[in-house]
């Protein structure tokens, strides 16, 4: 008698954990299926090797050399994933990726030799994520207003620089740019912007700069041909690292914040600044001035000996 009423109640208890598990996976969505970027899902034209006109999800399935844009993108909410593959221009395409509409996002692998920049966002609210940009002859990337650019590496580019965000109120977070030429910026950006834990080495302009009300965090600007780190009006330098750069170090214009920062044997000025708070800075071994002692700057706890 016994065993009969547990038998029941181990069927009644198993009846109501299928019909829990089948409910929970009819009202479960499907998650939207990535479409392969190839000659069937995303035709071309003559000025275009893919072309993506619908909002979605978008993988590369192999590499793809080609001598028109690799990849134009019209369509907003878009998500393209390289897919560890790589985009090359074969130094006759004039961009890797094209993108003309918002909220896009390129992801996880490589664009090469574009004669113009190897991602190009003409509208805004982009993301870049884990891509190598280089050998191209303007920008590896190139971003438009409140964009984000994370974990990305750019080398060997030319124009403006490695990374370049035009728009207001972007974040570059995690990259690194180096051995960019012509007079380039390793990283650039307009006003608003955050670049926050990059490194930019050996760059034939500046390493690091930003625009009015900008601010520079915890990164470092080695070896640069020009000045290491650059900031406009209103703009906070903190945590930041310049050594070895042909110019100044650390240059700002017009009341800004610099904060515990180092800047060490550049061929310039250590700190260069007017109109400004310098806190908690080390500057030793620079060719000019140590820190800039305009009496329009207030100088608090720094050390030059």
């Amino acid at each position: 008698m016994l065993c009969t009423k547990f038998n029941s109640v181990v069927r009644v208890v198993l009846a109501s954990i299928v019909f829990t598990s089948a409910t929970i996976f009819a009202l479960t969505p499907e998650s939207p299926k990535s479409i392969p970027v190839d000659a069937t899902n995303t035709p071309g034209y003559s000025w275009a090797k893919h072309v993506i006109t619908k909002p979605g999800s978008y993988f590369l399935p192999d590499n793809v050399y080609t001598s028109s844009v690799g990849v134009w993108i019209s369509a907003p909410d878009v998500t393209l994933d390289l897919n560890g593959f790589k985009i090359d221009g074969k130094g006759v395409a004039k961009y890797g990726v094209l993108v003309k509409a918002e909220r896009v996002k390129i992801r996880n692998g490589s664009v090469r030799n574009c004669t113009l920049q190897g991602i190009r966002f003409e509208a805004g609210l982009g993301t870049v994520e884990n891509i190598t940009s280089s050998g191209h002859t303007n920008e590896g990337i190139h971003v438009a207003s409140g964009s984000k650019v994370v974990g990305c590496m750019v080398s060997n580019n030319g124009g403006t620089g490695g990374i370049f965000a035009e728009g207001v109120g972007c974040e570059i977070i995690e990259c690194v740019a180096f051995d960019n030429g012509n007079a380039s910026w390793g990283i650039a950006a307009a006003s608003g912007a955050l670049i926050s834990k990059c490194n930019s080495r050996s760059n034939g302009g500046g390493g690091i700069s930003t625009g009015n009300g900008g601010t520079i965090e915890d990164s470092v600007a080695n070896d640069n041909v020009g000045n290491g780190i650059s900031g406009n009006g209103s703009s906070q330098i903190r945590g930041c690292t310049a050594r070895g750069n042909g110019s100044d170090g650390i240059i700002v214009s017009g009341s800004c914040l610099i904060v515990s920062c180092n800047s060490t044997d550049n061929s310039g000025d250590g700190i260069d600044a007017g109109s400004s708070l310098i806190q908690g800075c080390i500057a030793r071994g620079n060719s000019g001035f140590q820190i800039d002692t305009d009496v329009s700057n207030t100088l608090v706890d720094n050390k030059t000996t």
